[in-house]
Parts: structure tokens; sequence; C-alpha cells
């Protein structure tokens, strides 16, 4: 591989050597649909996304409709890939983003897996206790960090954490409840949350923690723990501790390593183009997604190949362009591309980098590029076809059908057996 292709590579690991890859375990097979596994993590991480859209809690119940769920998805996936939908030009610009966003979080995982050590043994056991434990927490957010140590520094001076939090969220009247979060689970929130949250005491306040979303102040208002921590139980358990541990670990250096990545580019805005692009920005409606109407404004209002940010490595220039932002936009967060372009610009970029990376460094048949390249094409070939059924009642004979007619073996053991849902991870390490 030639060196000199590599500027994104070289930065990242100063050699043109492929990094190590990342091991990558799914967890066990809950149930095998006409030959296609469904396993622990497709399982779990689509769980976690659909008891946060319902509002239905853990329990044996909830789980045993999502299987049923899980398992109607596949064979509508399936279905819609008999049918020929994956050719449509809308899938496959799913696809292809989809994919690159899978090869740069890979590539990233890889570059910073190459540097880091293990996970102890004691680290496995303060897990497990940890992952059947519950915090109640309040918080105060903040985008900029300044502003949190300000607040941080009153807090210190003796101010009243509630009051702050009403002053901070701007309250039309003094609410007890201002800040407060509810319970949080080990891993079932951002990763730096959760290890600032998981180390306080009770009524304990953390210095600002800096998470993905922004910056944080937490305080502890109550714990809930499983009474009962056995033995058995963490050696069950303790190989997909060590895989959930590596990941977070990756997930909390590799922020770190982006932070100090985006620096060394040192990308700046072509402000003539930006003044063009963000009113379109910040004037989209208040929606939760982007509307193809608004997308279509766009694309037809700005120039493709206009250079949107310029960044700088080894002393060459490199283009970002309006196209390949636009790639982007559609799977941004909305609310940031509303209020924050530049940053939105940034994640674009960011995303469009690694992509390039990890493609160089031949990742497309990484194990998880490809588990997650399933997980994610399965979820859209059959909202595809949901889309194509005009009622309820004949999406319910549809599945009814591809159910009579399909070899679906649920491995009910294993699926009973299941650790509590806040012991799963999250995937998203975009």
């Amino acid at each position: 591989m030639d060196c000199l292709k590599l500027g994104l590579i070289l930065l990242l690991l100063g050699s043109c050597s492929k990094p190590e890859p990342v091991g990558f375990d799914a967890g066990a097979s809950l149930a095998v649909v006409n030959g296609a596994v469904l396993d622990e993590q497709f399982f779990f991480d689509s769980y976690i996304d659909w008891l946060n859209r319902t509002g239905y809690n853990d329990d044996s119940t909830a789980r045993y409709i999502h299987l049923d769920n899980a398992i109607d998805v596949m064979l509508l996936a399936q279905e819609a890939r008999e049918s020929g939908m994956m050719s449509s030009q809308a899938y496959l610009d799913y696809e292809r983003v989809m994919r690159d966003g899978a090869l740069g979080g890979r590539f990233l995982q890889a570059a910073v897996f190459d540097t880091m050590g293990g996970i102890t043994e004691s680290q496995l056991r303060d897990a497990f206790e940890k992952s059947n434990r519950k915090v109640y927490v309040r918080q105060l957010y903040f985008r900029e960090e300044s502003q949190a140590r300000r607040y941080h520094s009153r807090l210190v001076a003796g101010e009243d954490f509630v009051a702050l939090a009403n002053e901070l969220y701007e309250t039309s009247v003094f609410d007890s409840s201002t800040g407060f979060m509810d319970d949080i689970s080990y891993f079932g929130v951002d990763d730096a949350f959760a290890e600032a949250a998981f180390n306080l005491g009770m009524f304990e306040v953390s210095e600002p923690v800096r998470t993905r979303q922004g910056w944080v102040i937490i305080r502890v208002e109550n714990m809930n723990r499983n009474p009962i921590l056995t033995e058995s139980a963490y050696q069950n358990r303790r190989k997909r501790l060590y895989s959930l541990l590596m990941e977070r670990k990756v997930n909390l250096l590799g922020d770190a390593y982006v932070r100090g990545f985006m620096q060394e580019l040192q990308p700046a805005i072509q402000q003539d183009v930006y003044q063009q692009m963000e009113p379109y920005l910040t004037g989209l409606t208040p929606d939760a997604r982007i509307a193809p109407s608004e997308f279509q404004v766009i694309q037809q209002q700005l120039e493709p190949t206009s250079v949107l940010v310029l960044y700088t490595h080894d002393g060459e220039t490199h283009e970002f362009t309006v196209s390949q932002f636009l790639k982007w936009l559609p799977y941004l967060p909305y609310a940031e591309v509303r209020t924050r372009p530049g940053a939105a610009i940034g994640r674009a970029l960011r995303n469009e980098v690694f992509a390039i990376a990890g493609e160089d460094a031949a990742y497309a048949s990484d194990p998880k590029v490809q588990w997650q390249m399933n997980y994610v094409t399965t979820f859209r070939l059959a909202n595809d076809i949901r889309a194509t059924i005009p009622s309820d009642s004949l999406l319910a004979e549809t599945i009814k059908e591809l159910r009579d007619k399909a070899d679906i073996q649920v491995n009910t053991e294993v699926f009973r057996s299941l650790a509590p849902m806040y012991s799963m991870p999250r995937m998203g390490n975009q």
C-alpha cells in the first residue's frame, strides 16, 4: 500500500501498518430465522431502542414481545431482499453512508485498541457489581466547558444544586425536580457519564464531565442494588463483561483521540460557502429529521463541488466539499444541524475522513463492520417493505404468511438466561 496515499492513516498511526483488529463478540445465538442468526447483540440493541420508544419496562413479557418483533423484522427484511428492494437508489445511498460510518468507526476502534491495555479481573468484578446496580442522578448540562466550570465553582462554594439547576434551565417557577434524570444503568448511558456517575457516593457531585453530548455535572440522588450477587452469575457473564468493558475503554479513548485528531487537521470553514448554507440549516423545521423536500432545496441551491472546509496534513491542503457534507446530513443529530451548524459540519468532516481511512485499511471485511451493516440494513429493508403495505391488517397477514412458511428455531433456554437489560451495551460509536 502506497504510504503517500494514506495521509489520514499516517496521521492516526504514524505508519502504513494496519492496526490489529479489535475482537468482536455478538453474544449467543437466540434464534435462527431461515438460516440467519438473531444474536444477543442484535436483540439487545434493538430492544433498548424499542423500550425507549414505547415506554415499556424491561421484564420477561416485554422480552418475549420484542423477540417476536425482531423475528418479524428479519422475515420482512428477507422478503425485501428477495423482492429486489436492495436495488433502489435510495437504498443504495443509505447503504453507502452506513458502510462508510461502520468503516470509520471500526478504524478508530482499531487505532485506539492498538495502544491500550486489557481489562483486569478486578475491573471485571467491579463492572459486574455496577451492572447490577441502578443509580438515580440529577445533572446540570452545558455546551461549553467554561460555563460548566463556573457552575462547579459555585457548587464548591456551597450553592444549592437544585437552585442552580433551576437557574441554568431557566424554569418559570422553582421546580424541585429540575435536572432529575431518574435511574440510569451502567451500560445504558454515555460512557463518560456512566463512569463518573457510578463512581460517586450518595449526594456526591462530580467534576465537569465531557460526554459526547456536551459537558455535565452529576449528583447522585439514590441507588438501587441487586442484593444477591453470586459467583456463578459472575462467571456466566464474565466473557460478556469483558467485551463490554473493552468497548467502553475503546470508546472513551476514542473520543479523546478524535478531539486530538480534529485539532491536528486544523479545519477551516470557508465562510463564503458556509454563509450560503447556514440559512438552510438553521431554517429547517423543528421536526425529528430533515424532510426530503428540505434536503432537495439544499441540494438544488448549493454547488456540490464547492469547498466547505479546508484541512491540512503534513503541509498539504485537503478539501471537504458540499457534496460530502450532504451525504452525511440526513444522519447527523438534527438539533445540532439546526442550532449548531458549524459543529454538524465538523461531525460530518470527522465521519468522512475516518471512512476514507477505514476503506484504505481494508476494514470492509471486518466481522464487526459486516455485523453492523447487516443490523442497519435489516431494519432499513423491513421498514421499506412495510411502507409498501397499505394497512396494519395487511401487514399482519403478510407477517403471518412469512411465519407460516419460515424455518424459525428459538433457543428458549439461552433466551431465558439472558442477563438484565441494563448490563447490555448500546451500539452507536458514530
